[in-house]
């Protein structure tokens, strides 16, 4: 599996504080690609909310060079990433509840997360961070874990309703809450040429689906320049439109060889003069890119870690 991505982050138009963070981290793990990514929303009605969704991030990037690499793999290799992945995100709620409750402080955070392997995904997220599949039409991949959410499953709420409710922000989970965190899980293949987004609540209250999948259609947004392209176009809309939250998006291109038999992507596709491949993304094993919320690392912060 081939991979291209770019991220973006900003804190708007009104926040003075940018308390998202986000990461990709690619690797070549025993003669493949696998990549990992992730969106964290600081909680904004939170004090302290850009340092924990700074260490969720900085977490998976020990998690992804150090431990990954130690998992046994087989046909248990992606449930043994979700259980390891699901247990970090634990680890680290319990972390920061731990400290809220030391020093007289609430702190939390969003995660949405995208592990790419071997021509699967899956996904994990807390809260209403979201994770889109775009190819053949837009797919959510995660369900958010919040109060509109939940009453529009039991239909008390229109979409549209719950894109103006006040109570939009209100989250039924997050990175840092009491008791025990419930990850929302997804998994699937990845069939072919696709584009992945992850993107924090800012990014969807004023962005429709369809605008999402126009700007990050395979066909449109291949290279990191295109893909950078379509991020700034959707964030400058959001903001126009009135968005006041921090606002972040970090889009995954992917794509895969034929099967056996069949010609390879290079053999379709040639190679250009500078040795990289014609019009498919590229990436060099052990690339990655982390934007850290501009975090305060409390006084005694890791001893509750």
């Amino acid at each position: 599996m081939i991979f291209s991505f770019s991220a973006k982050t900003t804190a708007g138009t009104v926040r003075p504080v940018n308390q998202d963070s986000c990461a990709v981290f690619t690797a070549r793990l025993r003669g493949r690609g696998v990549l990992l990514a992730a969106v964290c929303d600081g909680l904004g009605g939170l004090q302290l909310g850009e340092a924990a969704s700074s260490e969720v991030i900085r977490r998976l990037d020990d998690w992804f060079h150090n431990s990954l690499p130690r998992l046994e793999d087989g046909p248990s290799f992606l449930d043994a990433v979700q259980f390891r992945l699901s247990a970090l995100l634990q680890s680290c709620s319990q972390g920061f509840f731990r400290y809220g409750r030391a020093h007289g402080l609430q702190l939390g955070t969003t995660a949405a997360l995208l592990f790419l392997w071997e021509g699967s995904y899956l996904a994990l997220n807390v809260g209403d961070s979201r994770l889109y599949q775009v190819g053949k039409g837009i797919r959510r991949l995660t369900r958010d874990q919040s109060f509109v959410a939940r009453e529009l499953e039991r239909g008390a709420m229109t979409e549209e309703e719950a894109r103006r409710h006040p109570k939009r922000n209100l989250l039924l989970q997050c990175v840092g809450g009491p008791g025990e965190l419930s990850p929302g899980v997804s998994l699937g293949r990845a069939e072919g040429e696709e584009t992945y987004l992850l993107c924090s609540d800012g990014l969807v209250h004023e962005v429709w689906e369809a605008e999402m999948e126009t700007f990050l259609s395979p066909a449109r947004a291949s290279s990191r320049e295109e893909l950078e392209s379509a991020l700034d176009t959707l964030i400058q809309r959001a903001m126009v439109r009135g968005e006041r939250d921090n606002i972040t998006g970090v889009a995954v291109r992917t794509a895969v060889d034929r099967p056996q038999g069949a010609p390879t992507l290079r053999q379709r596709l040639g190679r250009k003069p500078d040795g990289g491949l014609a019009g498919v993304p590229v990436f060099q094993p052990g690339d990655s890119l982390r934007l850290l919320a501009e975090q305060r690392i409390p006084q005694g912060w890791g001893e509750y870690f």
